[in-house]
């Protein structure tokens, strides 16, 4: 059958009646206890030497207990107590404290936990459940998963180091003045990953050009004698002419840079 939602309840019992407060333990006579609740001579009638239960006891079991339920009928929740963990052998599985901000709450994942999950970093035994340290631990999961430490480099336009606007991670630059490339082997070239290699600029030596001669002009006569032979040698009159042509060039090193568009790049380390 459905269930309707009692009362609710604003004032705890006997709030302003007369009241003991009850103690865990007690050696009075007739006297309530949590240990023992109220004593067995309460239980006797008087001609037979019982002691009445006091009114006083009364009103302050149900007071203590009517506490409880006005606090959670206004939607309270308890707070992580040192000396209840203590008392109880630890908190179990499953129980669920408010932050000492009441702005979170920790779900206890370890049965017998006395560590305060107010601490940090979050100890052992708890895990965060709702409020800002639950939305903050699902933040930094999916923080995790898009930027694992020691990923793929982050790459930005914008040289500040990320943590100072993502809020999250230790980053260092990465890759300074180098191209990107894919590790592996191709056509015989191994890349190892991680690794610096190549260069940016060339210088060409004679093993870089292809083979090839410069044809030579002699002067003779007055006109221009231009005899090549089969062996690509020079013949006038029956005699060989050796010569070369006038050197040229600097022998700078030439940029192998394509057209490029920099940008920073940052690798997680924690």
């Amino acid at each position: 059958m459905p269930l309707d939602t009692p009362a609710y309840n604003a004032i705890p019992f006997a709030q302003d009646g007369l009241k003991n407060t009850i103690p865990n333990s007690t050696a009075s006579e007739g006297a309530a206890s949590f240990t023992q609740g109220f004593p067995p001579e309460t239980m006797n009638p008087i001609n037979a030497g019982g002691v009445p239960p006091a009114g006083r006891d009364v009103n302050g079991i149900l007071n203590q207990l009517s506490s409880h339920q006005v606090w959670l009928n206004a939607g309270g929740m308890y707070k992580f107590d040192a000396a209840l963990a203590t008392a109880i052998g630890g908190y179990k599985i499953g129980a669920v404290v408010q932050s000492d901000d009441s702005l979170s709450a920790y779900v206890c994942t370890v049965d017998g936990t006395t560590s305060d999950p107010n601490d940090v970093p979050l100890p052992t035994g708890w895990s965060p459940w709702i409020g800002l340290a639950a939305e903050q631990a699902s933040e930094n999961r999916l923080f995790d998963r898009l930027y694992p430490v020691g990923g793929a480099p982050y790459f930005s336009l914008n040289s500040a180091n990320p943590a100072t606007y993502l809020g999250r991670g230790t980053w260092i630059a990465w890759g300074g003045g180098t191209y990107l490339s894919m590790a592996g082997t191709n056509t015989g070239v191994t890349l190892v990953g991680g690794a610096v290699s190549g260069t940016h600029e060339k210088v060409i030596t004679i093993d870089n050009m292809p083979q090839h001669n410069h044809d030579i002009a002699i002067v003779a006569g007055g006109g221009v004698v231009d005899i090549t032979g089969a062996d690509n040698r020079r013949y006038v009159e029956g005699g060989d002419i050796v010569g070369a042509t006038n050197e040229t060039g600097s022998g700078q090193p030439f940029s192998l840079n394509p057209r490029t568009t920099t940008l920073f790049a940052w690798i997680r380390t924690e």
